[in-house]
């Protein structure tokens, strides 16, 4: 544990611990079911066999340690629980004896990482004797604030009749069963020199101690943070590669700084360009290749200095398509409007492996050295496995954040992430972060720091979007995890746009590290998207939780969650709608268009067209005016900031490429933000009408397996009560598709927004 050591002492930051406390127990031979259970609740067992041979690894655990004594041998292993629903232990083969005692408020949050060191189990020791006197062996604990408990599993051939309790520990009631005794200290210790007790008679017996406890918490987020994505990017896939990607910002406010970290296909004549709607042109802060894998990939920070303020769409664009791209952006105030911003060396790394489990066990090698004090240090870290876009080579299971560390985003399936912390003295800094997997996959780390500048740029306002997270969760049982840095007091929102019917899952349970209550919301039927919420939400730094869910026919669903500051604290939803479409058929232009004034159009059959439908026509969107329903149609010209083409040839094809009131959603009150979504099972969709699409999306783009898949996810703020008519764009619509769409709305304490973002159009 010494990096563990060093590492606390360069985050500057007292760590705050999480208090533990008894869950249920139970005794057995080989097995039994606790006597209670609870979300995440972590579960010892001490399983031992009356011979040399170690009783086997249960399934569904994770083993800690192994002792072999004089006639008999202990195995210590561990589980976490998802439910508050007592599960049973399963076997323990060749165990003649179990004790299993359960404890919450503890670090563990996924099977794979319950003995992941300085996670839920720090210090560990093991002895063995022939004597009256069993002994659980001292340790040196890994928490020495005064917060860890101390549990003991000991054998004593001597069985119950002769069982002692060790001096300054309680037993464990029902988890002590023939040779087997499970004890601990009931409380917190801020050091263990051991304990012994006395037994009638000399015996056989093994003693293991354990320090149980929970990782420091992460700090609140820090003020300069204004909003930010994480997670989004194309998929790896061959036949969808794409190139000026677009991301639309939550508001950008005057004068802050948008930091954008990213990792893409590599090539040795690469270029990339990153602009805003507004002419803002990104920076870049570092960069670095790793060639070694194919294909190879590149790994950059970019930042955009002195933002414009206003609905903001963020367009990457490449010297070529790639189909391996994924991003993560945040905006900050406090930072120079201009002048040199960077301070330090920026450091870019790539094949970076963990050497073991153990908290950071994902350190910046180079990391920086600053030279001013207060700076904005960001760290990016992106998993190297194969299938890059989508998917690693070995799966995460969860993802901690650096102690002091604000964490950005955290995305388990992609394997991307990113922290920042204010340094309050120049120096050396080098970031860290753990990655929990049962193989590790090389990864790649970045770190630069940001000189900070009091009172410039423009602070955060409440009633907003703070941070999202686009991702996808593996569909499984017993639960499919997730991570999200979060503020306590704000209020989650959970977007499910795959649900049965459309390729993916309903969700039937939420849970989360923290103890939040989730309510689910389902607008139609199973087919249409789902929405989970919880209002006033606590927060540790960084929620780890769960949802179970109804397998269906695909084996992932995506995911968009949603964090909002200044929201209703309790009676947060105030309504929700839904509605369905189904594509209209291809019609055609009977008559050219000659010119960018032109408004007449003729068409070759009616389609179903009406007035206040929006169509494209090639590259462009056009609103019907007049003439719906006939062959002779009067339009609105270069919709959503297009501009009209100046010709468009006769038997162009065009169609609707909104579908009205999809859905019609009317508010009650004031100061809403709206949630919407939509699944259409073929796709693609590309953007959204009346609020902000929230995918990534390109021009050309296609559907593929995991991109879009006809799935998407939006926003909009709602500041008077009224009826806001949502619509999608989609362009496949010439061989007719279904769509199920919903929105909900929630309740804002502060003012919402009054900016709409306009639609691209990208054909």
């Amino acid at each position: 544990m010494k990096w563990l050591i060093l590492f606390l002492s360069l985050s500057w930051i007292s760590p705050v611990w999480a208090a533990i406390a008894h869950g249920g127990a139970c005794d057995g031979t080989t097995g039994c079911t606790p006597s209670s259970s609870a979300n995440f609740q972590l579960d010892l067992s001490f399983s031992v066999n009356t011979s040399t041979t170690v009783p086997s690894l249960a399934s569904g655990w994770t083993s800690i340690t192994t002792k072999a004594g004089t006639s008999s041998a202990m195995r210590v292993q561990c589980r976490v629980d998802y439910s508050a629903t007592a599960a049973a232990s399963g076997t323990f083969s060749s165990s003649a004896n179990v004790g299993l005692s359960g404890y919450t408020g503890t670090g563990a949050r996924a099977v794979q990482d319950c003995a992941t060191n300085g996670v839920a189990i720090g210090a560990t020791a093991s002895t063995s004797g022939s004597s009256t006197t069993p002994s659980c062996p001292a340790l040196t604990l890994t928490n020495s604030a005064g917060t860890s408990w101390v549990v003991c599993g000991i054998f004593n051939a001597g069985g119950t009749a002769d069982m002692c309790t060790p001096t300054n520990m309680t037993e464990v009631n029902a988890a002590t069963t023939g040779d087997v005794g499970v004890f601990d200290t009931n409380g917190t210790v801020s050091s263990w020199n051991g304990a012994t007790c006395s037994n009638a008679a000399s015996e056989n017996w093994i003693a293991v101690s354990l320090e149980v406890l929970v990782p420091p918490t992460n700090p609140p987020v820090m003020a300069q943070l204004v909003n930010g994505d994480g997670g989004a990017g194309n998929a790896s896939d061959a036949g969808n590669p794409g190139n000026n990607y677009r991301f639309k910002m939550d508001p950008a406010l005057a004068g802050n700084t948008e930091l954008i970290y990213l990792a893409y296909d590599y090539s040795a004549s690469r270029t990339l360009s990153i602009v805003d709607d507004k002419g803002d042109t990104a920076t870049k802060a570092v960069s670095c290749n790793d060639t070694t894998l194919s294909p190879g990939l590149s790994f950059s920070i970019y930042y955009i200095q002195n933002l414009t303020a206003g609905a903001t769409t963020l367009t990457f664009t490449f010297d070529a398509p790639i189909p391996d791209f994924t991003q993560g952006h945040h905006q900050f105030s406090g930072i120079a409007t201009s002048g040199p911003v960077l301070d330090g060396t920026p450091s870019c790394g790539s094949e970076l492996r963990p050497s073991a489990v153990t908290v950071g066990n994902v350190a910046d090698p180079a990391g920086t050295t600053t030279t001013a004090s207060g700076d904005l240090v960001v760290n990016a870290v992106f998993d190297e496995g194969q299938g890059f876009g989508f998917g690693n080579t070995n799966t995460i299971y969860d993802i901690i954040f650096g102690s002091g560390y604000s964490g950005l985003f955290g995305e388990m399936q992609y394997g991307a992430a990113a922290q920042a912390i204010i340094q309050p003295s120049s120096g050396p800094i080098k970031p860290a972060m753990t990655f929990v997997q049962s193989s590790w996959d090389p990864y790649a780390y970045m770190t630069a720091a940001f000189k900070t500048t009091p009172g410039a740029g423009t602070a955060r306002s409440t009633g907003r979007i703070l941070r999202m997270l686009e991702t996808w969760v593996p569909q499984g049982t017993p639960a499919m995890n997730w991570v999200f840095p979060c503020d306590s007091g704000n209020l989650l929102e959970f977007t499910y746009e795959n649900n049965i019917g459309i390729d993916g899952t309903n969700i039937t349970a939420m849970g989360d590290t923290a103890g939040n209550t989730y309510a689910g919301y389902t607008y139609g039927d199973s087919a249409h998207p789902q929405y989970w919420v919880t209002s006033n939400a606590t927060c540790n730094g960084q929620l780890f939780g769960f949802e179970h869910g109804s397998s269906a026919t695909g084996d992932v669903t995506r995911m968009t969650v949603y964090e909002v500051t200044g929201a209703a604290t309790s009676a947060a939803v105030d309504t929700g709608a839904s509605a369905t479409f189904s594509a209209a058929a291809v019609t055609t232009l009977s008559a050219a268009v000659t010119s960018a004034t032109q408004t007449s159009l003729s068409l070759a059959a009616a389609g179903g067209i009406s007035n206040g439908e929006y169509l494209m026509i090639s590259s462009e969107v056009v609103l019907v005016a007049a003439g719906g329903g006939t062959t002779s149609i009067t339009v609105t010209r270069g919709q959503f900031g297009t501009t009209p083409l100046s010709s468009i040839a006769a038997g162009t094809g065009i169609w609707p490429s909104n579908y009205t009131s999809s859905p019609a959603i009317t508010t009650s009150q004031a100061n809403e933000i709206i949630f919407c979504s939509m699944n259409q099972g073929t796709g693609p969709n590309w953007d959204t009408i009346n609020s902000t699409y929230d995918f990534a999306s390109f021009p050309g783009l296609s559907d593929g397996n995991y991109y879009s898949n006809g799935d998407g996810s939006c926003h909009a703020y709602a500041p008077t009560a009224g009826t806001y008519n949502l619509g999608w764009l989609v362009d496949n619509v010439s061989s007719g598709d279904f769509g199920s769409t919903s929105a909900i709305a929630v309740k804002l304490q502060g003012s919402a927004p009054t900016v709409r973002h306009r639609a691209w159009v990208i054909q």
